[in-house]
C-alpha cells in the first residue's frame, strides 16, 4: 500500500532545501501547496484515489471537510475530481506536517 507519510516527508525535504528561511511561514505554505498542487497523485485521477484509499481515517476527513469548507463540491462535481481534491488537501497538509516535524527536530537539540 502507498506510504502517504513517507511521500509527504520527501516534499517535506525538498522544500526545506529550497527554503532560505525556514522562519517564512507564507513561504512554506507557498511551496507546500505548489508541491501538492505539482504531485502526480493530485494530477491523475488513479493515483489521486490510491492516495486517498491509503489516508489514515482522520486525514481523509479533515480533507474531506476542507473541500467542503472551500465550497468545491457543487453539481459539477465528479467521483475522480473529488478523489483529486481531497488527495490535495490531504497531501498538503501532510506536507505541512513533514516540515514542522523537521524544522522541530532542528531547533530542538537532541540529546544523546
Amino acid at each position: 500500500m502507498l506510504n502517504v507519510y513517507k511521500i509527504a516527508d520527501d516534499y517535506a525535504e525538498s522544500i526545506i532545501e529550497e527554503m532560505e528561511d525556514t522562519r517564512d511561514e507564507d513561504r512554506l505554505l507557498e511551496l507546500a501547496e505548489q508541491y501538492a498542487d505539482d504531485s502526480y497523485h493530485v494530477i491523475y485521477h488513479g493515483d489521486a484515489h490510491e492516495f486517498v484509499q491509503a489516508l489514515p481515517y482522520d486525514r481523509r476527513t479533515d480533507a474531506e471537510q476542507e473541500v467542503a469548507d472551500c465550497g468545491m463540491i457543487n453539481e459539477n462535481t465528479t467521483y475522480d475530481s473529488l478523489a483529486t481534491l481531497i488527495t490535495y488537501f490531504a497531501l498538503k497538509m501532510l506536507i505541512l506536517d513533514a516540515v514542522d516535524k523537521r524544522l522541530e527536530s532542528v531547533r530542538t537539540p537532541s540529546y544523546a
